[in-house]
């Protein structure tokens, strides 16, 4: 069972796979780093590239999806300032 605070890649679904199995099997790796990269930048004010392998991405992955992710996560994070 997950709490409000569990890490997005722990989480686990009905399916029982995490959140990161999930990413992978729907095509939302971009949506699910970006959301690890708003997380991170909250509580430590930046993310890196070894945050995101903590996370369990993987080298490709961060390589494929981490420009798009990014992107997506600075567009997020710019609505919520201006909500």
């Amino acid at each position: 069972m997950h709490t409000p605070n569990t890490p997005l890649r722990a989480r686990r679904t009905s399916r029982n796979e995490t959140a990161l199995e999930l990413a992978r099997r729907t095509g939302g790796i971009h949506n699910l780093m970006a959301s690890e990269m708003i997380e991170q930048t909250s509580i430590n004010g930046s993310c890196d590239e070894s945050h995101l392998k903590l996370c369990g991405f993987t080298q490709a992955e961060i390589l494929m999806y981490g420009p798009q992710a990014r992107q997506l996560a600075e567009r997020k994070s710019n609505d919520r300032i201006a909500a």
